[in-house]
């Protein structure tokens, strides 16, 4: 018995800036006892684009026996069908990518060796001499076996819905660490902006304030009490309390000047605490959001993971179904039903 070689070559590919994508190409280098190299069967969608082409499953025996090992040829003969030796899967998951390599080589080495049993203990010409099989029992099985494909059919659906869903997920999950930083910076510019800085130089400058409008009203007591005037009014004639006078008026018109725009600091303390508070207030949403999205993404790996599990076991179901119809049938085409 000759063994048919398969290559497995495993890499990433980038399909869009920053998005990586965990690729398979397995390519039957040597056919063994195999007809042929061509051991997957590809959907042809469209004859004149082959990127349309879709990958349906590996090849049974009858796939092997009855499905042109050549797209062109196929094209020709108006198919829609055919054999390709290369089969190339993409996963948007490693941990996923991992579990499908021992996916396919299992499904590869049951194909090959189907073939091989098929070759040597099942094919061939006999005339018997007792009635055919039961047609009840055939109808049962030609029946399983089109539950089973619906099943795997299913099942596929399921894994691409898994995907769609976990890439969703997964999009969330990156927005939400988005939000998260966008919103620690803010809470780091007030721990630095208004803690630090405003807060300790807001309450000093209303303690200089307070000691300035001391100091001056202590003047003005002073002037008031010696120069004989009360203030605003000016010394008259000018004399040595005339200087003193000159100050205040100065002093005044600082304070009132002063005052006039004070209210701006209050606004801007006002603003800063409650910025300050939202800013605290979305941070910790975005961690608790970032939490759930995070949980998404497991939840949604998960749930991947299953129906890829699901998918295989379906796979395998419908194998069987399909080997145990060939065994009374071996003319049944997978394709009829």
């Amino acid at each position: 018995m000759a063994d048919t070689v398969v290559e497995q070559i495993r890499t990433t590919i980038e399909p869009t800036p920053g998005a990586v994508k965990y690729r398979i190409t397995s390519t039957v280098t040597d056919e063994g006892d195999l007809p042929f190299k061509e051991l997957f069967v590809y959907k042809i969608n469209d004859p004149v684009d082959d990127s349309n082409d879709t990958f349906e499953r590996v090849a049974n025996p009858h796939d092997l026996q009855n499905i042109t090992p050549d797209r062109v040829t196929a094209v020709a003969n108006e198919e829609s069908y055919f054999l390709w030796s290369v089969l190339v899967r993409d996963y948007d998951d490693i941990e996923i990518a991992i579990q499908a390599i021992e996916a396919l080589e299992g499904r590869i080495n049951t194909a090959v060796t189907t073939w091989v049993t098929y070759q040597t203990d099942f094919e061939g010409t006999e005339t018997d001499n007792y009635p055919s099989a039961d047609e009840e029992l055939t109808d049962a099985l030609k029946q399983d076996y089109a539950t089973k494909k619906a099943a795997r059919v299913s099942a596929e659906a399921d894994v691409t819905s898994a995907e769609t869903a976990l890439t969703l997920a997964q999009s969330e999950a990156e927005l939400a660490v988005e939000k998260v930083s966008l919103y620690q910076n803010e809470v780091l510019f007030c721990d630095e902006a208004r803690v630090t800085n405003w807060i300790p130089y807001y309450a000093g400058v209303g303690t200089f304030k307070s000691a300035m409008q001391t100091f001056f009203d202590n003047m003005v007591t002073e002037y008031n009490t010696y120069s004989g005037f009360t203030y605003p009014t000016a010394p008259s004639p000018a004399n040595d309390w005339t200087g003193v006078y000159n100050v205040l008026q100065v002093a005044a018109s600082a304070l009132a000047a002063f005052n006039s725009v004070e209210t701006y600091g209050t606004s801007l303390d006002s603003l800063f605490t409650s910025f300050c508070g939202d800013a605290n207030s979305s941070y910790n949403g975005a961690i608790a959001d970032k939490t759930v999205k995070d949980q998404a993404v497991a939840n949604a790996v998960t749930a991947k993971e299953e129906a890829e599990a699901a998918l295989a076991a379906a796979q395998t179901a419908e194998d069987e179904a399909l080997a145990a119809v060939m065994a009374l049938c071996p003319d049944f085409d997978p394709n009829s039903v």
